[in-house]
């Protein structure tokens, strides 16, 4: 027998048989069923069972040859490959009044078991709160504004629900979320953070990550990014400091999204890079992504202004620690906070090659300082530039200079290895691991790219001098 439908999303036959009919009254409730009035595909889904929970979950598992996993508050899940069916007992002592303690109308509907496969299935949903005229109108709706003092961060999901499915949150929960969003501060880390890159990923995440700010959301969660409002940038911006983020996540997801001729033959690395992991399922893009959030939001400490304009002197270090606190407030690993502090602390500097005469050293220094980070800091760099409004020319250059970074990136050259490390450093010089190990390190790379040294004894030439030094 399929364990599960080959598309690994969920089909009402496959549903059929994880409930049979002598486990008891049952439903399909939330996700699933809004999607399926939707058109969409599904690879989750909820079950209410009015007996045993696990008794349910366990005759699944058994069955599919899944996974059971017990989980918080009575709650059971069977995970097969692909997907994966949560299982709890009713909430209250009806489905109906079960369905009106969740968050959003478009997810507390509900279809009976016993009609799964019917061909007449919508007219057997269970819809106390008008979730079906909700879904046909496009809307976000809160089935009861206490269900965000229950639950804060559903105040963030009612953002991320009307990202991902084009809907509007009603005016009544917007009002709901605005009275409430300090409470957002209460919501772990770890939860905020998946719903935050649900959003940062989203078609037009700038749209959406505005409107937190206007609920009050965004602030509360990231004060860093709002006080951004109003600042003024000078002759290169046309717009304050926080819509120029915006438009740098507006840009940087369409570069992110599209075709990058410019890149040439090496766009197809570009995108391996981009789509490999770091941790927890998110990606080199996405980190991407939250440098361009976090790139200048050291721009509030270091504004200063002269008789030659407005600066920012020292403001990509600035941001790249800020950039650092947010991602730690919301639990990345280390992996992804050294990514990002690369990104926001060298953002700068892809800029001011491409208004010089880029060098083949200068590129070098580039791809030692940023390492794999070199072609996605040529990306921000031109998403930088197109949130300024700069001239077609500037985004021709920094285009031009995207292209030969990928192409220093992705040689054979930059992909060599190091010719000695640390060990064997330590082991010439009769050194423990400290500062002076991490120095010649850096000089005997930097040697290697710059020079293009092949072998082990060139670079020992080098680092005798320096140690004599």
């Amino acid at each position: 027998m399929s364990h599960g439908p080959d598309s690994a999303a969920i089909s009402p036959a496959f549903l059929a048989r994880v409930l049979p009919e002598r486990l008891g009254p049952a439903w399909v409730v939330g996700g699933w069923v809004r999607d399926r009035l939707l058109g969409r595909l599904a690879a989750d889904c909820d079950l209410v069972v009015e007996r045993s929970a696990e008794e349910a979950a366990a005759s699944a598992a058994r069955r599919l040859a899944g996974s059971f996993v017990a989980l918080a508050r009575g709650n059971f899940r069977v995970v097969v490959p692909g997907l994966h069916v949560d299982f709890t007992r009713p909430r209250a002592p009806t489905i109906e009044q079960d369905l009106l303690e969740r968050d959003f109308t478009i997810n507390a509907i509900a279809l009976p078991r016993q009609h799964l496969r019917s061909t007449r299935w919508r007219e057997h949903l269970v819809d106390p709160a008008g979730g079906l005229r909700d879904l046909s109108r496009g809307l976000v709706r809160a089935v009861r504004p206490e269900a965000f003092d229950r639950d804060p961060l559903r105040m963030l999901r009612a953002i991320r629900f009307a990202a991902a499915l084009g809907f509007k949150i009603h005016p009544a929960t917007r009002r709901a979320i605005a009275s409430r969003s300090h409470l957002i501060s209460q919501v772990s880390g770890e939860r905020l953070r998946e719903e935050f890159f649900s959003i940062l990923r989203s078609d037009r995440a700038d749209h959406h990550l505005a409107t937190a700010a206007r609920l009050g959301l965004l602030g509360a969660l990231m004060p860093e990014l709002t006080r951004l409002s109003g600042i003024e940038q000078g002759k290169f911006h046309v717009k304050d400091a926080f819509h120029h983020t915006l438009l740098s996540v507006r840009h940087i997801n369409s570069l992110l999204r599209a075709r990058r001729p410019w890149l040439k033959e090496w766009d197809g690395k570009v995108q391996e890079l981009l789509s490999r992991p770091i941790a927890g399922g998110r990606t080199h893009a996405d980190m991407l992504r939250f440098a361009a959030l976090a790139h200048d939001l050291g721009k509030a400490q270091t504004r200063m202004e002269d008789r030659t304009g407005v600066h920012f002197y020292g403001h990509p270090v600035v941001s790249a620690e800020m950039a650092v606190r947010i991602a730690q407030r919301l639990r990345l690993g280390r992996k992804e906070q050294a990514v990002v502090r690369i990104l926001a602390a060298n953002h700068m500097r892809p800029l001011l090659l491409a208004r010089a005469t880029p060098t083949e050293r200068s590129i070098r220094r580039l791809l030692l300082a940023a390492g794999e980070q070199t072609v996605p800091l040529g990306l921000l760099a031109i998403a930088d530039l197109l949130a300024s409004g700069s001239p077609a020319a500037a985004r021709r250059s920094q285009q031009q200079l995207a292209a030969r970074l990928a192409s220093a990136a992705f040689s054979e050259h930059a992909r060599r290895p190091p010719l000695v490390d640390g060990h064997k450093i330590m082991r010439r010089y009769n050194l423990q691991p400290g500062v002076e190990v991490g120095r010649l390190l850096q000089i005997a790379r930097r040697a290697q790219m710059e020079r293009g040294l092949r072998t082990e004894a060139d670079v020992w030439r080098i680092l005798d001098k320096a140690v004599r030094r």
